[in-house]
């Protein structure tokens, strides 16, 4: 991945890219180190290169929107089927799990003895980027998802496997748009 403005350029990867994507103007240096997963002095170092390089300013753009395409219909292979094997691969695989309202209200509901998230959703779920809460990121505890226990998902052992988030619920299935 390269970085540019007009001359000035730097080329970056996977960590810094991550520390990138986590500087949405909400965070200080701390902030953004606890957002992407980076060490304090690594992050640090790479904001005062950017800075160096006049890649920062106050008066920089947001990004655009993400261009959608138009809905196409999802279709599912013939016999492609998954289910819960139980060894919590999809809630400790990726830096968080994303929640719709309607789902974080769902497994609030569920477990809501979980880090007393039924009293209290800021102590469960964040906005997933920025102040948007279109998406919510789960907390996370050793690296897993909070709801995740000993015996396996709490939503799923209290309200089924259809209470879980969309993402929990179709993983490891990726969806791919083949143009057609």
């Amino acid at each position: 991945m390269v970085l540019h403005e007009g001359e000035r350029a730097m080329q970056i990867g996977e960590r810094e890219w991550s520390v990138v994507q986590a500087m949405d103007g909400s965070r200080d240096v701390e902030g953004i180190a606890l957002a992407s997963r980076v060490a304090t002095p690594h992050v640090r170092a790479f904001v005062e290169a950017l800075e160096g390089l006049g890649l920062l300013g106050e008066d920089a753009e947001d990004a655009p929107p993400p261009a959608f395409a138009a809905d196409r219909p999802v279709r599912a292979l013939p016999g492609y089927r998954f289910t819960c094997d139980g060894r919590g691969a999809c809630c400790a695989t990726f830096s968080t799990v994303l929640f719709t309202p309607l789902e974080a209200a769902r497994a609030r509901a569920a477990a809501p003895e979980v880090e007393d998230g039924g009293h209290d959703a800021a102590r469960v779920f964040t906005p997933a980027e920025g102040l948007d809460r279109t998406l919510q990121a789960v907390a996370m505890r050793d690296g897993a998802c909070v709801y995740l226990g000993d015996d396996g998902c709490r939503i799923h052992a209290a309200a089924g496997a259809e209470a879980k988030p969309f993402g929990c619920r179709t993983f490891p299935m990726r969806f791919v748009d083949t143009g057609a």
